[in-house]
């Protein structure tokens, strides 16, 4: 007396099958869905006799490995078919939970049959929908698992899933963005517009900066030392310093590494040739 076997709970079922032996009733707009699919279908369940009350059915994943990932980066993505009710001694819930090494389970989704603020409707769209999640992955995290979770479920619908990938972007190979430097106030007469926090000659850890033999002033008089090979700026200075389009470099924040020509010689003629090079980095575990 548990109702139909097949649905007493989360099942694998080929979709085809799924939409005949059920009299499809819109399963078969689940078009996205290929071969056999995740199924939790209080509609079909109820169709035999059972002990009173709801289903509720979970399923959680194998530890999937983060390692190599980046922070915050990881998006699982699937096929879902969700037809919402409630009615019958039940309201139908969807629930996916994470859980990052074994540690406290976060809820990442939520849908509901009854409206109100987790209110996934009964639209045509939520029956062949392709779902983009975001998880934040916390720092240092090197697993995770994820339960899917179907809920208060009586004589109502169904949730279906498939085709589930999970992705996450590779930490970087190596990083810097250069906002460690302590930057001083402009010097030369030339340079203005800053506000006491400007630029820098100081490079990174590691890092070298090198100048050619042909660098430097082609007559009397003295070049920009502030520009004089690559140097470091907040970008607002150098904005106000120099104008002429830079401010359009919008995606430089902080401090940013600067090799400018055209600052390079507002004192005297000048020719600009230099060089800023990186320090060693690791190629360990790169394919």
């Amino acid at each position: 007396n548990d109702g139909v076997t097949e649905w007493a709970g989360w099942s694998f079922a080929n979709a085809k099958w799924w939409i005949q032996t059920a009299g499809d009733q819109n399963r078969s707009q689940f078009k996205k869905a290929v071969g056999t699919a995740l199924i939790g279908d209080g509609d079909e369940w109820d169709d035999a006799a059972r002990e009173g009350g709801m289903q509720s059915t979970f399923l959680t994943t194998e530890a999937i490995s983060l390692e190599g990932i980046m922070e915050g980066s990881v998006v699982l993505r699937f096929h879902s078919s969700w037809r919402p009710d409630a009615c019958c001694g039940g309201s139908q819930k969807a629930v996916i939970e994470v859980a990052f090494d074994d540690g406290d389970i976060e809820e990442i989704l939520r849908w509901e049959s009854d409206p109100g603020e987790f209110f996934h409707s009964d639209d045509p769209a939520h029956w062949n929908e392709t779902v983009n999640l975001p998880i934040s992955n916390p720092a240092g995290a090197k697993v995770m698992k994820l339960t899917f979770s179907y809920l208060d479920a009586a004589n109502n619908w169904w949730w279906a899933i498939d085709n589930l990938i999970v992705a996450g972007e590779p930490e970087p190979i190596f990083a810097e963005n250069f906002d460690s430097l302590e930057l001083d106030a402009f010097e030369s007469s030339s340079e203005s517009g800053g506000d006491g926090t400007d630029w820098t000659a100081d490079t990174p850890t590691g890092w070298v900066m090198t100048r050619a033999d042909d660098h430097g002033p082609t007559a009397d008089g003295d070049a920009v030392k502030e520009f004089d090979g690559w140097t470091f700026l907040d970008p607002a200075s150098w904005t106000a310093t120099a104008g002429q389009g830079r401010a359009e470099f919008t995606k430089g924040t902080g401090v940013i590494a600067v090799g400018d020509s055209d600052e390079y010689d507002d004192l005297a003629d000048a020719k600009f040739n230099a060089s800023l090079s990186t320090p060693a980095f690791s190629l360990d575990g790169v394919a």
